[in-house]
């Protein structure tokens, strides 16, 4: 049975109104009525009433219709249909309490083709009472998990594994590609805009992998590092330093972080250019420095004078030259003189 929020054309729809006093107490009335409009003010001709048991009083002063909603279309419209309440404690006098609310009705549906997105855990129940080609039952139920494609990835469970190596074992390939999936994700966020260098994918990748070790290494699946197999007098040992290791991809880790940070500018170990600042470099009432002319090669000037200092973009000297002031700009020039 569907709500006030939403009922589709011929469908049943549960409408309650609660009726109180100016004390907020349930009144019980002798007779209820309801009439009903659709969302052109078109009534609907049935009144509804307590007494020919349309609407029930399901607690004092809580009543109730069961309405269905018509399918004629060529009479009611969909939309924001009202029902009116009305309460008598004498039928022949006007009603005590009256109040109108609203409920919506829609299309009957429509048909559309399911889809599976990225990033999802598809979960199938067989039941138990499945049978095979013979007609054996599984006499239990079956769940079988499988993830969609994930997106972004930036690595594989085999890439992963072959750079730690048996310190993952214990972990699924479902989950190490949770993980590369929210490792890849970190690495869209610590990437920022502009070009990418050459060697950015190579970093993503790279990030991605260690990131993805230390998040499985903190599981409580993944082990302390060392076992002792026995079986009567041969016992093989293994005892690996896990503190190294985790050490170990700690600093891969935060090595390819930077070059991911740097767009792939940069190389591990690699530190950026240094930069000079200049006191007042793009100040606009800087002076504008340089005593050099351009040769006529790099600003070809008409006559041999100077009446404006010009500099290129990127460059800090600047060199006289002459330009004619035209429709508010010199010409020729290559760049506006600052």
């Amino acid at each position: 049975m569907y709500s006030r929020s939403c009922v589709p054309l011929g469908k049943v729809v549960k409408l309650r109104a609660i009726f109180v006093d100016s004390c907020n107490e349930p009144i019980s009335f002798e007779e209820v009525e309801v009439f009903i409009q659709d969302s052109l003010e078109i009534q609907d001709p049935t009144t509804y009433t307590l007494s020919n048991g349309d609407i029930q009083e399901v607690a004092p002063g809580m009543y109730e219709l069961q309405y269905t909603v018509p399918t004629d279309t060529a009479t009611y419209t969909v939309g924001s249909w009202s029902d009116s309440w009305a309460g008598y404690t004498d039928i022949a006098n006007p009603a005590d309490i009256e109040e109108t609310f609203n409920f919506t009705v829609t299309e009957l549906g429509r048909a559309y083709q399911q889809t599976v997105s990225e990033n999802s855990l598809v979960v199938v129940l067989l039941a138990p009472t499945i049978q095979d080609i013979n007609g054996r039952p599984l006499n239990e139920e079956v769940q079988i998990t499988f993830s969609t494609r994930y997106n972004p990835y930036y690595a594989s469970p085999d890439l992963v594994r072959v750079e730690v190596g048996t310190w993952l074992d214990s972990i699924p390939d479902d989950t190490l590609s949770l993980m590369i999936h929210w490792s890849s994700k970190e690495a869209d966020l610590i990437t920022p805009n502009g070009p990418k260098g050459k060697n950015y994918n190579l970093a993503r990748t790279k990030f991605v992998i260690f990131d993805v070790a230390l998040r499985c290494l903190t599981l409580p699946i993944a082990g302390s590092g060392s076992g002792t197999k026995q079986l009567g007098d041969l016992m093989i040992k293994k005892d690996l330093s896990f503190k190294d290791a985790i050490e170990d991809l700690k600093n891969k880790r935060e090595e390819w972080f930077r070059v991911v940070n740097s767009n792939g500018r940069i190389t591990p170990g690699q530190s950026f250019s240094p930069s000079v600042a200049l006191k007042g470099q793009y100040h606009p009432e800087a002076k504008k420095m340089g005593r050099l002319w351009w040769g006529n090669d790099e600003y070809p000037y008409p006559i041999p004078a100077g009446n404006i200092s010009v500099r290129k973009s990127g460059q800090r000297k600047f060199r006289k030259g002459y330009a004619d002031f035209i429709d508010g700009r010199y010409f020729p020039s290559d760049e506006e003189p600052d």
